[in-house]
């Protein structure tokens, strides 16, 4: 049956009490779940840079071999 009176207010304040501790955890929820996005792209990041430097690395190091077998001999011409 439907109760009327003070029984049937009890269940409305409830609620609404516990809406904002509700939105504040969600908040909190979206804080760590944005931290651990972040801390996820900057070690990616970082292994990605680690590779790139490394190719780098090798192209200068193949450049530099085959640009001294085709240099003259006077190299202060160069300079």
């Amino acid at each position: 049956m439907l109760s009327f009176g003070r029984n049937a207010l009890d269940v409305g304040p409830s609620f609404f009490m516990l809406v904002p501790l509700l939105l504040t955890l969600a908040f909190y929820g979206f804080i760590v779940y944005v931290l651990v996005s972040l801390l996820r792209f900057m070690k990616q990041k970082t292994e990605s840079d680690r590779e790139r430097n490394a190719k780098l690395g090798e192209l200068i190091r193949l450049m530099r071999e085959t640009t001294a077998g085709s240099l003259p001999d006077n190299k202060e011409e160069n300079r």
